[in-house]
C-alpha cells in the first residue's frame, strides 16, 4: 500500500506536467502572433508532446499491477483529456500552417508582380523623357510675321505656343484641348470641374464625358499639386470652369493659377492664362449656393478664349 502512495503523487504531478505543457503550446500558438520561429517552436512542442503521451502510456503500463483501480481511471481519465485537447490543437495547427502557406505563396506573387510593374513604368518614363526630347529637337524655330506665300512648301505645325507662357506640350500630354489648375501647398486640395453648355460636369467624380475626361499626371511630371481635364477629341463649344476647395473645409481661402491650351488641327497651338484666383471653402459647385465658378472657356476648331469670373 505504501508503494501505491509513493506512485500517486508522481503520476498526478506528471499529467499535471503535461496539462501545463499543452496550455502553454495553445498560448503560444493562439495567442501569440505567428511567425516562422514560433511556428517552429509549436511544431517541436507537438513533437515533444506526441512522444510524452508515448511515455505515458508506457509508464501505465508498467505501473498496473502496483496501481489501485480508481488511481489507473483516475489516469486515464486525465490522458483521455489531454489527448482529445491536443488532437484539437494538431488541427488547428494544420489548418493555420496551410493557411500560412497560402498567405506566403500570394505574397510572391504580389511581390513578382510589383516588380514587373515597376519595371514597366521605368520603361514607360524612358519611352516618354526619350519622345520628348526628340520632339523638341525636330521642333523648328518660330515662323517670321510675314505670311507664307502659296509657293512655299507646306511646313511642319509649330508645337509651340505663340500666347505669354508659351511652350511646348504641357507634361507630355498632346490632346488637342488641355486645362489644368495647380496650387501650392499639398494640404490643400481643390478639384476642378468643367460644366458644358447642358450642364454636364466633368471632374474628378465624373472623369469621362462626352466632351472631356479627368487625368492624374504622374508625380514626377509635376512639382506642385494639380488637377487636369483634356479633351481627346476637340468639342467646340462654351464650358464654365469651376474650382473647389474641398480641404480644408473652413478656413482662409487660397490662391490658385491655372490655363487652357489648343492643339487645332490647323493652325497654331495657343494657351491662356487664368492668373491670380482665390477660391475659399464652401459647397462643391453641384450644389446650391455654391461659389466655385471662376471664369468662361470659348472653344472653337481654332481658338480658345478666356473670361475670368
Amino acid at each position: 500500500m505504501s508503494n501505491k502512495k509513493e506512485v500517486n503523487p508522481f503520476s498526478i504531478a506528471f499529467l499535471d506536467l503535461m496539462s501545463s505543457a499543452l496550455a502553454a503550446v495553445i498560448i503560444l500558438f493562439v495567442i501569440v502572433p505567428k511567425s516562422d520561429i514560433q511556428i517552429d517552436i509549436a511544431d517541436t512542442a507537438i513533437s515533444d508532446m506526441k512522444t510524452g503521451f508515448e511515455e505515458v502510456d508506457s509508464i501505465l503500463m508498467s505501473w498496473v499491477e502496483i496501481m489501485s483501480e480508481e488511481e489507473i481511471a483516475f489516469i486515464l481519465n486525465k490522458t483521455d483529456q489531454l489527448q482529445k485537447n491536443f488532437r484539437s490543437l494538431e488541427e488547428s495547427y494544420m489548418i493555420t500552417q496551410s493557411r500560412l502557406d497560402e498567405t506566403k505563396r500570394a505574397n510572391e506573387q504580389l511581390n513578382m508582380r510589383l516588380k514587373l510593374t515597376e519595371q514597366k513604368l521605368s520603361e514607360l518614363q524612358k519611352k516618354v523623357q526619350a519622345e520628348t526630347r526628340e520632339k523638341k529637337e525636330k521642333s523648328p524655330p518660330v515662323a517670321s510675321a510675314s505670311p507664307a506665300t502659296p509657293s512655299e512648301p507646306s511646313k511642319e505645325k509649330s508645337k509651340e505656343f505663340d500666347t505669354e507662357g508659351a511652350g511646348d506640350f504641357f507634361f507630355g500630354i498632346e490632346a488637342p484641348l488641355i486645362t489644368m489648375i495647380n496650387w501650392e501647398d499639398s494640404k490643400h486640395d481643390v478639384t476642378l470641374h468643367i460644366k458644358d453648355e447642358r450642364g454636364i460636369m466633368c471632374d474628378y467624380y465624373n472623369r469621362k464625358t462626352t466632351f472631356g475626361q479627368w487625368v492624374r499626371l504622374p508625380r514626377r511630371l509635376r512639382t506642385t499639386p494639380s488637377q487636369t481635364i483634356i479633351q481627346n477629341e476637340l468639342e467646340p463649344g462654351t464650358y464654365e470652369v469651376h474650382a473647389h476647395l474641398r480641404r480644408p473645409r473652413r478656413g482662409d481661402p487660397i490662391k490658385i493659377t491655372g490655363f487652357a491650351a489648343i492643339v487645332p488641327e490647323s493652325g497654331t497651338p495657343k494657351k491662356v492664362d487664368f492668373g491670380d484666383i482665390e477660391v475659399k471653402p464652401g459647397p462643391p459647385p453641384h450644389k446650391s449656393g455654391a461659389d466655385t465658378h471662376i471664369g468662361t472657356l470659348v472653344v472653337t476648331e481654332t481658338d480658345i478664349q478666356w473670361t475670368k469670373n
